[in-house]
């Protein structure tokens, strides 16, 4: 891989997490357009070590209100001043922190379970091509579905790590 085509690739990753597609895919199909099938998996994990550097920067101050928010009611729970459940209900942080962590192990049992499946999958641009012409479709769906208000939480938490689940492959 050259310096330029990894510039490219860097890019092309940056612009693509952001959107509702597959960044990876995208980084699939870039890098067989290229002919590049050295180092892909290693670069492919730098890439999205830097997508992560820029969530976590530009996200620094709502990250940090969590975590303030998750010691806060930590300590009220430990002092016995209220309950989880009222924790749970009372606090807006809370609830989006019970959804990131619940929304977290369905895609970690599939990323785990089917390893090896995923990787075969990734190697073959045609599969990542059907793929996102199918999520493209299902993205297409949504417009036409009535937008509703929902409460972060849980269960929305759980629903969402299922679509991310589903969305790994």
């Amino acid at each position: 891989m050259t310096y330029l085509q990894a510039i490219i690739l860097g890019i092309l990753q940056g612009i693509t997490e952001f959107f509702p597609v597959s960044s990876s895919g995208h980084l699939v199909l870039a890098q067989t357009f290229f002919g590049i099938e050295e180092n892909v998996l290693t670069f492919d994990i730098y890439v999205h070590f830097g997508t992560l550097l820029a969530v976590l920067t530009v996200f620094r101050k709502l990250i940090i209100n969590l975590v303030y928010e998750c010691i806060d009611s930590f300590r009220a729970v430990v002092s016995e001043k209220i309950s989880i459940c009222e924790v749970y209900k009372n606090s807006h942080e809370i609830r989006i922190i019970s959804g990131i962590i619940t929304g977290t192990f369905p895609a970690l049992i599939v990323g785990f379970a089917m390893k090896d499946f995923i990787e075969g999958l990734f190697h073959t641009a045609g599969i990542v091509l059907t793929a996102l012409f199918f999520t493209g479709f299902v993205l297409l769906i949504t417009f036409f579905v009535r937008e509703q208000k929902h409460q972060i939480g849980s269960v929305n938490g759980f629903f969402i790590g299922i679509a991310q689940a589903l969305a790994i492959l």
